[in-house]
């Protein structure tokens, strides 16, 4: 059985899409998901699942999520190794953490695109991208700046979602506490 960290993507914003953590760690329960926690209200859970494929996972969440709550919600799914390495990758690990965030993709990033997306940085927000996630360090704050979730999507024309450092760092806590 394998360890998992969960990201939902756009639930819960602004009183819309609106899923209570309970009721979702229910639907997991119901549908052969074990040890199941989440992480306030934005779609962060850590659990464990036979599934062997994380597309199949990614799925088969979508999927229960729908069924149960009459919405699509995209599914980003990461093992625990993933999630540890995306942690030693983190370029700002040493700077000040309320300042941190990491874009999460599904797929690959056209790093062709990349260099127009950093064309279109503030001059104070910094980044750094990998494979399938873009770290960035935003000195005045993530509602500040142009580098948000919504500018990456457009960009890359794939669905994303953002977490920030602290959120990051409790998702490997709860992992390694499963």
């Amino acid at each position: 059985m394998e360890s998992y960290v969960v990201l939902l993507r756009g639930i819960n914003v602004g009183g819309k899409r609106k899923i209570l953590m309970k009721d979702l760690k229910h639907v997991l329960e119901e549908n052969g998901f074990l040890d199941i926690q989440t992480y306030i209200q934005s779609g962060n859970i850590v659990l464990k699942s036979n599934f062997l494929l994380k597309s199949e996972l990614i799925n088969q969440i979508e999927t229960y999520i729908e069924r149960a709550f009459g919405f699509e919600v995209s599914v980003f799914v990461y093992t625990e190794q993933d999630w540890n390495y995306i942690i030693e990758q983190n370029p700002f690990q040493k700077d000040d953490i309320t300042k941190q965030y990491c874009t999460f993709f599904n797929d690959e990033i056209d790093q062709s695109i990349v260099v127009k997306v950093v064309k279109e940085k503030k001059e104070n927000d910094r980044l750094s991208v990998s494979k399938n996630s873009i770290y960035l360090y935003v000195e005045k704050g993530y509602s500040k700046t142009k580098l948000n979730n919504t500018f990456f999507e457009k960009q890359l024309n794939q669905k994303a979602t953002t977490r920030n450092g602290k959120t990051i760092m409790k998702l490997q806590e709860m992992l390694q506490n499963l």
